[in-house]
């Protein structure tokens, strides 16, 4: 008996494979292009939350610009702000350095820098900022015996608390909730501290810093209250308040110390060690920009000014201890807000090199420079706290990463605004042809208006 047996052909095995082809080839022409639509919506939706987080740090710092900073100075001090351990060498930043035995700015800007050294590297033409308050540090360095040295969170500086003292029951020390152990209260002995007199009668000395003869300025917390005479009161019914600097280094100022700045880093310098924990190292480069930044972008940091050395190297590695805000930035600039008058409203816009003013306000860029100072002139620190009333912050970066498929329409863009109605104060027009395939990003400029909540009075 035959079998009936039925099979392909040849050219039939050939249509059917053919015709899967043709399938799998439309399917991937639309499955590819969704695929790359949600790297680039994957990769907005990550540089957004990043923009929320590390601005909010930038936000607190200005908020708590001038927080325990001394007016005045019970005895002459000398003290040091910052100074580059690196080679090439830079020399004080945006002039932000204050005379060693001057009252401290709590807020200075660098208009428009170009550094290039081995701790800082800018983005060209991008502004400086510094932030100077008790506050303004998160890190510290602690000695460590397997690596030399660490880096750890500086939780002195969110700590204070006050003492008093009467004739008849003389010093009182406050400790929160009645328990020295209390993760509030400062450490014994280990903490240093700043000793502020607060003075209510006289506005042009409030906030006296006590020191002793011989210039010191900081003394270690003593939970017992048994401090160094030169920084207990004496007087009958006066309150001191201890602010915290330190934990672990002798204060090299009356406060500390964040700039920030576009530091260019593409990973290029060598790996270094550095100490991770007390029983290891590791290695790092650097803050580096992400892979998927354009050409000719930074990243927006926050550099700490060491206790130990006064440079932005904290552990004495080679290399700064940046803290990543922003990934992907082409400019940042900075504008400034004045009440010049004093009617309680702001009246004058600068950016250090335009001022514009709202009448009957009549202040120019002059009188601007003589507040906050320049290159060659150290700013007023009595002005800033009386007349800075607002900070302008703009941002020019890039959502996501190159998209072939996409087109920015403009050559230029304003990192910046018209505050006042006057010109565009900032970059009034950064031409977004000096960034290679500049037409295949997203840019966006972020606005930040900050209003100084320690800055006195507001």
């Amino acid at each position: 008996m035959l079998k009936n047996e039925h099979g392909f052909t040849l050219i039939e095995m050939i249509i059917a494979i053919s015709m899967f082809c043709l399938i799998i080839l439309a399917s991937s022409t639309v499955y590819i292009p969704i695929m790359y639509q949600f790297g680039q919506q994957t990769k907005i939706s990550e540089s957004q939350t990043r923009t929320m987080v590390g601005l909010e740090l930038l936000k607190n710092d200005i908020n708590n610009a001038g927080y325990a900073l001394p007016w005045s100075f019970l005895n002459p001090i000398n003290y040091s702000e910052f100074n580059d351990n690196g080679a090439p060498k830079i020399t004080n930043p945006a002039n932000a350095n204050d005379s060693t035995n001057l009252v401290p700015r709590a807020i200075v800007v660098g208009n428009n820098l170009s550094l290039v050294g081995q701790n800082i590297t800018m983005i060209p033409n991008t502004d400086y900022l510094v932030i100077k308050s008790a506050l303004a540090s998160n890190l510290s360095k602690v000695t460590n015996a397997v690596c030399g040295s660490q880096i750890v969170a500086n939780t002195t500086c969110k700590k204070w608390t006050y003492v008093y003292y009467t004739l008849t029951s003389g010093i009182t020390l406050n400790i929160w909730q009645n328990n020295v152990a209390d993760i509030e209260n400062m450490t014994n002995i280990t903490d240093n501290v700043l000793v502020m007199r607060p003075s209510s009668s006289d506005e042009t000395t409030k906030n006296i810093l006590i020191s002793d003869a011989a210039g010191n300025f900081t003394t270690p917390y003593r939970n017992d209250g048994n401090f160094d005479p030169n920084f207990a009161p004496n007087e009958n019914n006066v309150t001191y308040i201890l602010y915290g600097i330190d934990g672990n280094t002798t204060p090299r100022m009356p406060f500390n110390r964040a700039d920030y700045y576009v530091s260019k880093r593409r990973c290029s310098l060598s790996p270094k060690t550095y100490c991770t924990s007390a029983s290891g190292c590791s290695t790092a480069q650097g803050i580096c920009s992400p892979s998927y930044c354009a050409d000719n972008t930074g990243v927006l940091v926050k550099a700490a000014i060491s206790h130990v050395n006064g440079s932005t190297d904290i552990d004495g590695d080679g290399m700064p201890d940046e803290i990543p805000i922003l990934d992907c930035v082409a400019d940042f600039q900075v504008v400034l807000g004045f009440d010049t008058d004093g009617d309680g409203l702001v009246g004058t816009y600068s950016d250090l090199t335009t001022a514009t003013t709202i009448p009957p306000e009549t202040a120019t860029i002059a009188n601007v420079i003589t507040t906050m100072g320049d290159p060659t002139t150290i700013g007023d620190p009595a002005l800033i706290r009386t007349q800075l009333k607002s900070i302008h912050l703009y941002i020019l970066t890039h959502e996501g990463m190159m998209d072939k498929s996409f087109v920015y329409p403009a050559k230029t863009i304003a990192v910046g605004e018209a505050l006042g109605g006057g010109p565009v104060l900032g970059n009034a027009s950064f031409d977004l042809t000096t960034i290679n395939n500049y037409k295949m990003y997203r840019w966006r400029v972020i606005k930040m208006t900050i209003k100084p909540s320690n800055l006195y009075p507001q």
